[in-house]
């Protein structure tokens, strides 16, 4: 395991530009594993011991432009390549997608927008505050279960850089980031959707960039 984790983070090295922003990062992500909260980066400073003037380089460091989001989940999805545990089906990957709502308090948090709430559960409100996080994931098989690795998780607030304007239906976004996915792997993929995607512009979107490829 510990070989493992030392070639997983090693393999994201390439994501910084700068050496100091790679440690911080391997701080956070000890952090987050070995945290016993989750009130941000407060949890990190007390689960690690760090003294109290590394609250402000933490924070610093997620906001650093030495590194991106974007490039980091290229080499995330490279490295699972790599170790070839993605369940495969005629020789395709299988990839599941969905969109999952989060509520939040807070008034000042970027992209909280109005949600209507689809569960039946009737203690849920109708309306909240939230985000409308869309995520892909990818079937990987181990001791004859199959589990659901998390691939790219986007807040879909129509600001995503994934659409071509504002109006692109989030259903559509899910199936821009599986191409995504699949394109910077090089395999051909199944994606696998529940029946809230069963529309005619997700089917023809599909069509359309199976004809492109």
């Amino acid at each position: 395991m510990w070989d493992d984790l030392r070639d997983l983070l090693s393999g994201f090295r390439p994501a910084f530009s700068r050496r100091a922003t790679y440690h911080w990062f391997i701080v956070v992500f000890v952090g987050f594993i070995l945290r016993y909260d989750s009130l941000g980066v407060s949890s990190i400073v007390r689960a690690l011991a760090l003294p109290p003037s590394s609250y402000l380089s933490l924070l610093h460091f997620f906001h650093s432009t030495a590194w991106s989001t974007e490039s980091l989940m290229h080499l995330w999805w490279l490295w699972l390549a790599k170790k070839d545990v993605a369940h495969t089906v005629n020789g395709r990957i299988v990839l599941a997608g969905d969109h999952t709502k989060a509520p939040k308090d807070g008034r000042k948090i970027p992209a909280v927008t109005t949600l209507h709430q689809d569960s039946e559960t009737s203690s849920k409100p109708s309306y909240f505050r939230g985000h409308d996080w869309g995520c892909i994931a990818v079937v990987v098989k181990a001791c004859g279960r199959f589990f659901s690795t998390p691939l790219w998780a986007s807040i879909h607030d129509g600001l995503d850089e994934l659409a071509d304007d504002a109006q692109t239906p989030k259903t559509i976004r899910i199936v821009l980031m599986a191409q995504k996915i699949a394109r910077t792997l090089g395999r051909q993929s199944y994606l696998v959707l529940d029946a809230y995607f069963a529309a005619a512009s997700v089917f023809s979107t599909v069509v359309s960039l199976a004809h492109a490829a």
